[in-house]
C-alpha cells in the first residue's frame, strides 16, 4: 500500500481557513485551490473531483443539441450554446422564487430511467435553490412521439456527473459522484439516483454510500480555538465490474486515507502559513454490490469501508 509524506508544505491553509469561516455560503475557488459547490453558472469541480476517474455518462450541453428539451421546461425563456439554461425569474417551484437567476444546465444524461422503453433525460441545473439544496437540482424530461415534455423538478438531486447502471429489467438507475462541504470540510460522496422516486442527497441528504472526507484546510483547529484530528482521504478511481448473470455491476472504488492527531503549535504553524504536517494515508479498493435498493460493501470490504467512517469535522 502506497504511503504518502508528511511534511507537505502548507499552502496557504491559514489565510482560506479564514476566508471559509467568514462565508455564509460555501466559497467556489480556483483549481488551484479544492472547491465544492457554484451557486450558479457552469460546474467545476475541485482538485479532489476533477482527479478522481469516474466513467460518467453525463454530457454537457454543449455535446447535446438540447434546445428541445429546454422548451419543455422554460418555453420562451432558453438559452443555448455557451451557458445554456433558463434566464429570466427563478419558477415558483424553487427556493428562490420570482428572484432573477439564470438556472444553467450543467449537464445532461439519457436513459431509460422511467421504464425499460421510456426515452428520458435528467437535465442537471445549479440556480435558484440554497446551499442546503446544492444550489440547484434535476429536471426530469422525457421524451413521447418526437416532443420532450417535463414531468418533475426535485431540488438538491445533483445528476452533474452520474453512470447508468441497468437493473433486472433493463430499468436504468444512476450511480452518481459529488462533493459539498463548508468551513474547510469537503465531502466527496458516491451515491444512487433512482429517477422513478428521486430523493435529494450531498449538502440536502447525506445517503450516500461511500464519503471521502477532507478537513486538512481547517489545520486541524476546532471552533472552540481547540484542536480536532486531521483526516486527508481522497477516491481516485471508480470502476464499475459487468455482472455475468444480468445483475447490476458490483463498484471498485480505490481511495487513500490517512488520520493523525494534532497539536496546538502544528496548528498555529498551519494557520501562519508555515509548514504543516498532513497525514500519511494508504491505499484502499473497496468493493460495493447492489442489494436491489442501494449499493453496500461486499463481505470481503466491510472492514475497509469502516475506515472512511471515521469522519472528524472541524466546525
Amino acid at each position: 500500500m502506497a504511503l504518502l509524506g508528511d511534511n507537505d508544505e502548507c499552502y496557504n491553509c491559514a489565510r482560506m481557513h479564514f476566508l471559509m469561516r467568514k462565508s455564509v455560503f460555501f466559497v467556489a475557488l480556483t483549481l488551484a485551490v479544492p472547491i465544492v459547490l457554484l451557486p450558479a453558472g457552469r460546474r467545476e469541480y475541485s482538485n479532489e473531483l476533477a482527479e478522481t476517474s469516474f466513467p460518467s455518462d453525463t454530457e454537457l450541453p454543449g455535446q447535446l443539441e438540447i434546445a428541445s428539451m429546454l422548451e419543455a421546461v422554460c418555453p420562451g425563456r432558453i438559452v443555448t450554446g455557451e451557458g445554456a439554461g433558463c434566464r429570466g425569474d427563478c419558477p415558483e417551484y424553487t427556493a428562490f422564487s420570482g428572484e432573477d437567476m439564470t438556472r444553467e444546465v450543467v449537464g445532461v444524461t439519457l436513459g431509460h430511467f422511467l421504464s425499460p422503453t421510456s426515452d428520458d433525460a435528467a437535465v442537471s441545473v445549479r440556480g435558484c435553490e440554497p446551499h442546503i439544496m446544492n444550489f440547484g437540482g434535476t429536471v426530469l424530461v422525457t421524451r413521447r412521439s418526437g416532443r420532450w415534455s417535463m414531468l418533475w423538478y426535485k431540488a438538491g438531486v445533483d445528476t452533474s456527473r452520474c453512470r447508468k447502471v441497468s437493473l433486472r429489467d433493463h430499468r436504468e438507475i444512476l450511480v452518481c459522484i459529488g462533493e459539498y462541504g463548508g468551513q474547510g470540510n469537503i465531502w466527496t460522496a458516491l451515491y444512487v439516483e433512482d429517477l422513478s422516486s428521486p430523493k435529494p442527497a450531498l449538502m440536502a441528504d447525506g445517503r450516500e454510500f461511500f464519503t471521502a472526507y477532507d478537513n486538512t484546510q481547517t489545520c486541524g483547529e476546532s471552533w472552540d480555538g481547540g484542536t480536532c484530528p486531521l483526516v486527508r482521504s481522497h477516491i481516485h478511481r471508480v470502476e464499475f465490474k459487468d455482472s455475468a448473470n444480468g445483475d447490476p455491476p458490483a463498484i471498485l472504488v480505490s481511495a487513500s486515507y490517512g488520520r493523525k492527531a494534532t497539536t496546538p503549535a502544528v496548528v498555529s504553524a498551519c494557520m501562519n502559513g508555515q509548514t504543516r504536517s498532513l497525514p500519511r494515508t494508504r491505499d484502499h479498493r473497496i468493493e460495493f454490490i447492489f442489494d436491489g435498493h442501494d449499493y453496500r460493501p461486499a463481505p470481503s470490504s466491510v472492514g475497509e469501508a469502516r475506515i472512511f467512517a471515521r469522519q472528524s469535522t472541524c466546525q
